[in-house]
């Protein structure tokens, strides 16, 4: 307890003031030592983080009871999503079979490329899950070069099937990421739904019939 002037021995310390009753009008904690202010900070912050991931939940929870109406809303949506992106991916697929014909047939009418390096692979074979050809490598001793057109042609080709196969792992990787999306949305919307579903209300008895 100190006076109306506060002395230089409560600094740092707790007091309280009273009134001219000497009844308790206010109380004064110590000061935080610096070992406890940063404890303070750090129980403060992960507050702040808890309440902006209580807020962010709620977003996202509005946002889909706003979305479905039922859930099999949800799932007719999930099912037209993953036939747009198994489409897509069925054509980058069909691309590449077609690219391979053709780098098959090139390989074929112009016996100078021959196949790719390796002699145990067929005409398109793969390295590491990639297509190669004759233009990304120097032919071998004893044989001559193809056509200039033929060699442009499989560079064309190699080229194209690279980037299709960076196309086909990504459609690859999205429809599982749809997949595994729609199944946290699916249970998280049954859960939100029986939420606030209102509990049934006890039935009432059967008024008796007259005889």
């Amino acid at each position: 307890m100190c006076g109306d002037v506060l002395p230089a021995a409560c600094y740092g310390r707790a007091y309280r003031e009273l009134d001219e009753r000497g009844l308790t009008l206010r109380r004064h904690a110590a000061p935080l030592s610096p070992v406890e202010r940063a404890r303070e900070a750090e129980v403060q912050q992960r507050r702040a983080v808890e309440e902006q991931l209580r807020r962010e939940r709620l977003r996202r929870d509005e946002a889909l009871l706003a979305s479905y109406g039922t859930v099999a809303d949800l799932d007719a949506q999930r099912d037209r999503t993953l036939r747009l992106q198994q489409q897509a991916l069925d054509d980058a697929r069909a691309r590449q079979r077609i690219l391979k014909a053709r780098q098959q047939e090139l390989h074929a009418r112009s016996p100078a490329a021959g196949p790719p390096q390796g002699g145990a692979s067929p005409p398109g074979g793969q390295r590491g899950g990639l297509t190669t050809s004759v233009g990304a490598h120097p032919p071998a001793a004893g044989r001559s070069a193809p056509p200039m057109e033929v060699q442009i042609s499989l560079r064309e080709i190699e080229s194209e099937l690279q980037t299709l196969e960076t196309v086909v792992e990504r459609k690859v990787a999205e429809i599982e990421s749809t997949r595994s999306r729609f199944e946290a949305e699916r249970k998280r919307f049954l859960e939100l739904t029986v939420e606030r579903r209102p509990e049934a209300s006890p039935r009432e008895p059967a008024a008796p019939t007259q005889q």
